[in-house]
C-alpha cells in the first residue's frame, strides 16, 4: 500500500510528464518502469472512444459521398435533359437545309428501330406518305442506302454497308468510276476498276447517278486503303463511310 501510494504520489507530481532530475534513482527507476505502463492505460482506455469516432466519422463521409454521386447524377441528367431539343434542333435544321438544297423532292423520316447486325433500320413513314420501295434514302453527312419494304405507316432502309447492296460511284477529283459495295463489317469496298485506275487516298467518292436508284454527286465515303493485285491485275480499294449509320436519328427519303 505504502508503495502504490508512493507511486501515486510521484505520478500525480509529475503529471505524465518525464521524470524530475533531483528525485532519488529509485524514484526514478519507479517513474521509468511505470510512465509507459500509464501511458498505454491511457492509450486503451481512449482507444474505444476513438474507435467510436472513427467509426461515425467514416459513416459520415460516405453518406456525403452517397449524397455527392446522387447530386452529380441528378445535375447530369437535367443537362442532358437541356441539351437534348437543342441537339434535336441542330439536326432537324441539317437536314430541312439539305431538303431545300436537293433539286429532287424527299420525304423526312425518323429512325425508329433497328436490329443490330442486319444493317437495316425501320422508319416512321410508309406508302401513305409516299415511301416507295427502291427510293434512296439520305442524310446531311451522304448517302445511307435504300429502302428495301414500305407498308402504311413505316418502311425499311437498308444501309450501304449491306453486303447486298451496290451504289455506282465516281471519285470526286479524278473522275474514276466503280461501284461500291457493302462488306458486311461497316466497311464499303470500291470495285469494278480498270487496271490503271488513279486513287488517292482521303479521295472522296460521291454517286454516280447510274442504275437510276441513287441521285448524281451524293456523298458516299472516303478511300481509306488502295489493294492492288498483280495476279488478276485487279485494283480495288477499301472505304470508309461519309456517315455512322448507328447514329441516324432522321433521314430523307427520295420521292
Amino acid at each position: 500500500m505504502i508503495v502504490f501510494f508512493l507511486l501515486g504520489l510521484i505520478m500525480g507530481g509529475i503529471g505524465g510528464r518525464l521524470p524530475d532530475p533531483h528525485l532519488n534513482p529509485l524514484s526514478r527507476a519507479v517513474i521509468y518502469i511505470i510512465l509507459p505502463l500509464q501511458n498505454a492505460t491511457n492509450f486503451l482506455f481512449s482507444l474505444p472512444y476513438k474507435i467510436v469516432s472513427y467509426v461515425r466519422l467514416n459513416s459520415t463521409l460516405q453518406e456525403e459521398n452517397r449524397l455527392l454521386k446522387k447530386a452529380i447524377e441528378e445535375y447530369r441528367y437535367e443537362i442532358a435533359q437541356l441539351e437534348e431539343p437543342a441537339l434535336e434542333a441542330q439536326r432537324l435544321r441539317e437536314l430541312l437545309s439539305l431538303k431545300a438544297k436537293l433539286p429532287f423532292p424527299t420525304i423526312a423520316a425518323e429512325v425508329v428501330g433497328r436490329v443490330p447486325g442486319t444493317h437495316t433500320f425501320l422508319i416512321d413513314k410508309g406508302t401513305n406518305q409516299g415511301i416507295k420501295v427502291g427510293k434512296a434514302a439520305i442524310a446531311p453527312q451522304g448517302l445511307v442506302g435504300q429502302v428495301i419494304k414500305s407498308e402504311d405507316n413505316f418502311a425499311i432502309v437498308m444501309t450501304l454497308t449491306h453486303p447486298k447492296s451496290g451504289v455506282g460511284a465516281i471519285t470526286h477529283s479524278g473522275r474514276e468510276m466503280g461501284i461500291v459495295q457493302g462488306r458486311g463489317d461497316g466497311v464499303l469496298i470500291f470495285t469494278f476498276l480498270p487496271p490503271n485506275a488513279k486513287l488517292e487516298e482521303g479521295e472522296l467518292l460521291v454517286t454516280s447517278g447510274m442504275g437510276g436508284i441513287y441521285p448524281k454527286g451524293i456523298p458516299i465515303g472516303y478511300i481509306r486503303r488502295i489493294h492492288s493485285e498483280k495476279v488478276t491485275s485487279s485494283l480495288w480499294a477499301e472505304v470508309e463511310p461519309a456517315l455512322n449509320f448507328n447514329r441516324l436519328e432522321e433521314v430523307l427519303v427520295v420521292k
